[in-house]
């Protein structure tokens, strides 16, 4: 683990120590139940809690101090005094990393950062490689990323880079100082915070402003429509669809042409090609997923070239690598198919994850969709949840069960894509859901936004899992 010297700790943070100082700090921690013997514990106040209240707890789990504005004269711990621990935090962080010799590589986007930033440091060999925990990718999450990076044991740094409002990802990408940086794609994700599809590609764009002038900023061709892209395409690795091969010579990045297709359907198989004039083709063979996901696999897959992974020791890593869980995941259990991304949604990435299910289920087997709403799409919901619920055909035999306010948008679409009233079932909550998947026998998708927490339709048998093995697909 890195460690800290506090007299240096005080000068990054422009504070000073009170009733002493520790004589070393080995990490930093937000949360007294999480903390390790080392940590210095950031004393931070939000709505619903004020860290300057859990001293004491600090002091007693192991913290060596605490980041505070108020000094707490009656508890025996030292004690960094700053005006704001949160902004300390960050210049901090913004420190530290600019200290780190080897790459750091940002990734953001409207679907899919989470399983590209897992993925990509998969490729990047794994070992050596400190990467995001979780989805930690907002003003917190992402100092407290920075400060792990240990320069003795990383040789790379994947960070994640979340906005729910504009001006989220400026801030974050100048934290994050990126070498190389990854934009999956833009798409209407938390719209409803920014108004439009143009404002969310700003914000995007920023991480790709901020990347530093000799790296590569790497997108899909889709990106390359808004102007804010313009302003880095001369430093840009852009993938295109082969297909469109003929019609982007006026894109001036590098270009990747790239592709997909099932090899072996009955396996689950697909090969990504990537071609990059004048370069010949190379191949990578991938477990299938959504078109989406693919997508992204080939972006992480161009990222790892860029910094020097092999064409084998990328194809390892692809062999190795899994989906979180809940994150656009299959799994087989007996005679039942679960195929389970309830962590967020949104309209590209619901559609997506469709086609995901398609791939996955066998279309012998009858099909349950449980969806839970998309939240934070503002004024344009119910025309969404409407689109949504248009692209979902349902065969005689599959069934869906809707959740949430937009119930009767989605259900909208549904009969307007030809689907029968009697195939649809409304529910007020998961609780109400769970007694229809109790009984029901075939391939089940299970989607919605975060705050539908639908992974409780799970059954414990498959939420329990440390590991999936080869059930996952």
């Amino acid at each position: 683990m890195p460690e800290f010297d506090t007299d240096v700790l005080r000068e990054w943070a422009l504070g000073r120590w009170v009733q002493g100082r520790p004589q070393k700090v080995s990490g930093f921690s937000i949360d007294t139940r999480k903390i390790k013997n080392g940590d210095l514990f950031v004393a931070l106040k939000t709505d619903s809690r004020d860290g300057h209240d859990f001293l004491e707890s600090a002091r007693l789990r192991g913290a060596s101090g605490a980041m505070v504005t108020r000094v707490n004269n009656q508890i025996r711990l030292p004690q960094l005094k700053v005006d704001d621990p949160l902004r300390s935090l960050q210049r901090i962080a913004a420190t530290w990393r600019r200290r780190f010799p080897h790459p750091v590589i940002g990734v953001t986007g409207s679907c899919g950062k989470t399983s590209t930033k897992e993925l990509l440091a998969k490729l990047l060999g794994d070992t050596g490689v400190h990467r995001t925990k979780d989805n930690s990718n907002n003003h917190i999450g992402v100092p407290l990323t920075l400060l792990e990076i240990d320069p003795f044991r990383h040789h790379f740094a994947v960070v994640e880079a979340g906005s729910n409002s504009p001006g989220e990802i400026e801030f974050l990408a100048r934290l994050i100082d990126c070498n190389e940086s990854l934009i999956t794609g833009v798409a209407p994700a938390h719209i409803g915070n920014f108004g439009t599809i143009e404002k969310i590609a700003t914000e995007k764009a920023q991480l790709g402003k901020y990347t530093r002038p000799d790296g590569n900023v790497i997108f899909p061709g889709s990106c390359a429509k808004f102007s804010d892209f313009e302003d880095f395409l001369a430093t840009s690795v852009i993938l295109v669809p082969s297909a469109l091969s003929e019609a982007t010579p006026q894109l001036n990045g590098k270009l990747v042409y790239w592709n997909h297709f099932r090899h072996t359907p009955a396996k689950g198989v697909c090969w990504i090609e990537l071609r990059q004039p004048p370069l010949s083709q190379r191949r990578f063979e991938i477990s299938c997923f959504s078109p989406g996901m693919l997508a992204n696999a080939a972006l992480a897959i161009v990222a790892a070239t860029v910094l020097g992974r092999s064409d084998e020791e990328i194809r390892e890593g692809l062999r190795r690598w899994k989906p979180s869980p809940f994150r656009g995941e299959g799994v087989v259990r007996g005679e039942q198919l679960y195929y389970v991304d309830c962590y967020n949604a949104n309209p590209t990435s619901m559609l997506d994850a469709f086609d995901a299910f398609d791939i996955f289920a066998p279309p012998e087997m009858a099909r349950l969709y449980i969806l839970g709403g998309m939240a934070e799409l503002g004024e344009l919901s119910s025309q969404f949840h409407r689109e949504v619920g248009e692209k979902l055909v349902l065969r005689g035999e599959d069934r869906v069960v809707l959740i949430g306010d937009e119930s009767e948008q989605y259900k909208e679409g549904l009969l307007a894509s030809g689907a029968q009233e009697s195939q649809i079932i409304l529910k007020d909550s998961v609780e109400e859901a769970r007694g229809i998947l109790r009984f029901f026998r075939g391939a089940v998708f299970i989607k919605g936004s975060r705050s539908f927490q639908l992974e409780r339709l799970v059954p414990e048998s498959i939420s329990d899992m440390d590991d999936r093995g080869e059930e996952a697909c």
